[in-house]
């Protein structure tokens, strides 16, 4: 990624980006910011329509980023793929995720407490949540060619796996796997 290359792609003159951003590490952080802005919201959104539930809420928070995923590849890879921020030199680009793993964390620690399980660590089933997600994700966009089943439901097996949220969570007045196929 470079300057000329954003100009060209925005069809304008390449000295028109210079009067928006000083260099490539303004703009690429300027993005990244609004992306991980554009995904928190997503979450958000996600997490207040569902039940009130910790399970319920953690499972559609989690959906959203699936289905923000498979919807938008290039977007999915400059956050969490790309060579984009190991380029940056500006350390506020490691803080802009740190939001949706906080929440995670808190939801887990929400679940582990209701199910008595609190002295389990959330940051690293956290860790491991966002790996496997990330997996199904990525394995979804970069090998299109196989038959993949629906990633919300992959998702979701992997999230029981790992969470043990308990026998009930999800499963309470109908609530399944539910979401968007690939």
């Amino acid at each position: 990624m470079s300057l000329r290359g954003v100009a060209k792609q925005a069809g304008i003159a390449a000295p028109s980006v210079y009067g928006h951003f000083a260099d490539l590490d303004e703009l690429l952080l300027a993005v990244l910011e609004r992306l991980f802005a554009e995904l928190i919201a997503l979450r958000v959104a996600a997490e207040e329509a569902a039940v009130d539930d910790p399970w319920e809420r953690l499972r559609a928070s989690v959906f959203a980023t699936v289905r923000f995923g498979l919807t938008r590849p290039g977007h999915y890879r400059m956050l969490f793929e790309g060579q984009v921020v190991p380029a940056l030199s500006n350390p506020r680009a490691a803080t802009f995720g740190r939001p949706i793993q906080a929440r995670v964390v808190a939801l887990l620690r929400e679940i582990l407490d209701a199910s008595g399980r609190a002295g389990e660590n959330a940051e690293r089933l956290s860790l491991l949540l966002w790996a496997g997600v990330h997996g199904v994700i990525s394995l979804q966009i970069n090998k299109p060619t196989l038959d993949w089943p629906d990633a919300t439901g992959l998702v979701e097996d992997l999230m029981r796996a790992v969470v043990r949220p308990g026998d009930d969570a999800g499963r309470k007045g109908g609530h399944g796997r539910a979401g968007a196929r690939r």
